[in-house]
């Protein structure tokens, strides 16, 4: 045995220490950081405007499960209804409206780098998304394995999560409604969506009805 794999082997936490301080919260946590993380690099892989729209939608769908758990935090409440409750009241882009929250939460400094993201300029808005879903799933992967819970930590990444997927939304021409509407319908349309039985199954997530012609 090499002595790295030696090594590995002897500091990896067991998965039985692991599973023996999971919680319902820690893995719903887990399971929406990994979707936020590995739909964002579909996203990166994928630049047709169809397949764009689904992924950023499908990211939607993670970030509002993991940010559900922290909407005690002021800043990560405002956010989250920009981002999921206010824009069905007004189906204009809430991109100026999530910047406005940035300014207010994280002061100013961070503008001219802000709105190259909201802006797509030289290719940064992917990678910050990328970048971003790393963090959120790197923070969480301390909270579930290592027992650290820093929830406050978790706003910043939120807000250029959210600002990122605004950005592409922006340059594809897509209104955010349109972007949550298609998710709804993918997920739960009662005829062709994934959970057309209104209700979670694993099943149905392996049956992917909403794939099928």
């Amino acid at each position: 045995m090499s002595k790295f794999v030696k090594m590995v082997e002897n500091l990896v936490k067991p998965g039985a220490d692991i599973l023996s301080s999971l919680t319902p919260e820690k893995c719903d946590l887990l399971h929406m950081a990994i979707g936020i993380s590995g739909e964002a690099a579909e996203v990166l892989g994928y630049q047709h405007v169809i397949n764009m729209r689904e992924e950023l939608g499908d990211i939607l769908f993670y970030l509002c499960g993991h940010m559900r758990w922290n909407r005690a935090d002021d800043q990560v409440e405002k956010m989250f209804n920009v981002l999921f409750t206010d824009c069905f009241d007004d189906q204009e882009s809430p991109i100026l409206t999530f910047l406005e929250v940035g300014s207010r939460n994280y002061g100013d400094t961070e503008l001219s780098s802000w709105m190259d993201i909201a802006d797509n300029r030289n290719g940064k808005t992917i990678a910050q998304l990328v970048i971003a879903a790393g963090e959120i799933l790197d923070k969480t992967k301390k909270y579930v394995i290592y027992n650290k819970k820093d929830y406050q930590n978790y706003s910043y990444d939120y807000f250029l999560l959210g600002l990122s997927i605004l950005g592409i939304e922006k340059s594809f021409g897509f209104s955010h409604y349109a972007v949550l509407d298609s998710n709804i319908n993918k997920l739960s349309n009662k005829k062709t969506g994934r959970y057309s039985s209104g209700g979670y199954s694993d099943q149905q997530a392996l049956d992917r009805k909403d794939k099928k012609e």
